[in-house]
């Protein structure tokens, strides 16, 4: 398997995350594309993981 390098120097990352008890929430946009959303249990090990 090929690994590709990605470099984000020079990019704007921003993450925001719409908590609640039973799930997190976080939405990842790059500079000013939007990239993702994800949906996932609230654990700061996965987010970390992530």
């Amino acid at each position: 398997m090929n690994k590709i390098k990605t470099n984000f120097e020079g990019q704007t990352i921003f993450v925001g995350m719409d908590i609640h008890k039973s799930s997190w929430k976080p939405g990842i946009h790059l500079n000013e594309y939007f990239v993702r959303n994800v949906h996932q249990k609230p654990n700061p090990q996965i987010m970390a993981a992530y």
